[in-house]
């Protein structure tokens, strides 16, 4: 657009997370405590408002998420046993809540009924941790495709979601492409598919190699104005 000058003006950028223009900031779809030491030069920033980004429980996500993890990701384990265990000590009830949270390892079991796996199982408060989550969905949905996804967005979740092994879930696993990697962090998969004509996603989120969330964003016309 010009102004009164005759120059021409960009457009202010849209903050990815509400949605509105304005934007003071620049956030980490990663964020900076994920990672125990040296951060890579090319963290991915999107342009947002301090008020949306700064408003996430970052130290539970990141307790959670280094606990599952400290068993077979030794960034985990060091995040566990230096920046969480910080956390800890500072606060009483995180220590407790997490581990509250974090319960023995469950079964995994075949169609035919057998247990091929352990996988973690945990009893997280979903009002703290699915947020940053989602947070994240909408970062990597729009340096994946360049388009915006509305802080209303519909989502669904799963963990463990690398070990379903049911014919459809795994068919759209190997369908999808691959997205955002950060070695022994995070690493992206994702997949646009349509139904009736209409568009849905699916994401994969990786963190610590091998703890997984599913996220399903099921078509817009059956977004909730409450929406998980």
């Amino acid at each position: 657009m010009s102004d009164l000058t005759g120059e021409t003006r960009l457009p202010d950028p849209v903050c990815y997370i509400c949605g509105r223009q304005g934007t003071d900031s620049r956030d980490h779809v990663i964020r900076e405590c994920f990672f125990s030491g040296p951060r890579p030069s090319n963290l991915l920033t999107i342009p947002a408002h301090y008020t949306c980004h700064n408003r996430f429980d970052e130290e539970y996500a990141r307790g959670i998420l280094s606990g599952l993890g400290s068993e077979a990701n030794r960034v985990a384990q060091r995040l566990w046993n230096t920046k969480t265990k910080r956390s800890f000590d500072r606060s009483a009830p995180l220590r407790k809540s997490i581990a509250s949270s974090l319960v023995r390892k469950i079964d995994l079991i075949s169609p035919a009924g057998l247990v091929i796996d352990k996988a973690p199982a945990i009893r997280m408060d979903k009002d703290r941790f699915y947020p940053l989550m989602r947070k994240i969905v909408q970062g990597m949905f729009l340096h994946h495709t360049g388009q915006l996804l509305p802080s209303n967005f519909r989502s669904a979740w799963s963990l463990n979601a690398l070990l379903e092994l049911s014919g459809h879930r795994k068919q759209m696993l190997q369908a999808s492409q691959f997205g955002l990697v950060y070695p022994e962090i995070f690493g992206c998969r994702y997949l646009i598919v349509t139904e009736k004509g209409v568009e849905a996603s699916v994401s994969w989120l990786c963190f610590y190699t091998n703890v997984v969330f599913r996220c399903y964003v099921p078509p817009r016309h059956l977004w909730s104005p409450l929406a998980p």
